[in-house]
């Protein structure tokens, strides 16, 4: 009787582990997803620039959870994901990409300040803009999973928008101007030394031309 009732115990110790083990759904491998991102900087929708996305894990299902692997591009990663939601993991990630000069899909952001990535398989998602709003920085990259876990449930279109924040670009300073009490310098090019150097001259040439006419008649009345 007492062997019964230590078998009954483990029995419904194994029952409850495996319980709790698949107290959440189990993510259907064949099904698609997409990601929708909303640009805003507050309360203000802000359009315009560019998202790339590039897949950077597959999913890895082990007793109903889902871990990433990471994908042929990124193969020679060769570190662990670990924490999707490192700010250091996505930014090592986009400098990875960027060492290897990897293309993922590109699409321009609309004047709703939306974006949507479609038909996308099961995965680890890296998000990177390399065009920003005009008047915008760059936003950080980020990593967004698909599916992603909320409530005990997959959910297969993700939105991403509370991931995305922007920051206005800073301005270029402006050169500033002369001050009123400084000195400023004659402008050069302006010759005026000239004007009665002429003068002088003039008069000169006149006398001796009025000499000379006059010395003429006065040897013409003498002869």
């Amino acid at each position: 009787m007492r062997k019964l009732l230590l078998l009954l115990t483990a029995l419904i110790v194994v029952f409850s582990v495996t319980a709790v083990a698949y107290a959440h759904d189990v993510s259907d491998p064949a099904r698609q997803g997409s990601i929708t991102v909303v640009m805003h900087y507050g309360d203000t929708i802000v359009g315009g620039g560019t998202l790339m996305l590039y897949q950077v894990g597959v999913v890895h299902e082990k007793d109903g959870n889902n871990s990433f692997v990471p994908t042929a591009e990124f193969t020679d990663w060769g570190k662990e994901f670990g924490n999707v939601q490192s700010p250091e993991l996505a930014q090592n990630l986009k400098e990875y990409a960027m060492f290897r000069h990897l293309i993922g899909e590109q699409k321009e952001i609309n004047q709703e300040g939306t974006v949507f990535f479609d038909g996308l398989e099961q995965g680890l998602y890296l998000l990177v803009q390399y065009k920003a709003a005009a008047g915008y920085s760059q936003v950080s990259p980020f990593l967004v999973t698909v599916p992603t876990l909320e409530n005990g449930e997959y959910q297969y279109n993700v939105n991403a928008s509370p991931k995305v924040e922007l920051t206005p670009a800073p301005t270029e300073p402006t050169t500033p101007s002369a001050k009123p009490d400084e000195p400023t310098l004659p402008q050069t090019g302006q010759l005026n030394w000239p004007i009665p150097v002429l003068v002088v001259g003039g008069l000169f040439l006149f006398v001796l031309g009025w000499r000379l006419c006059f010395g003429r008649k006065k040897d013409s009345y003498e002869k």
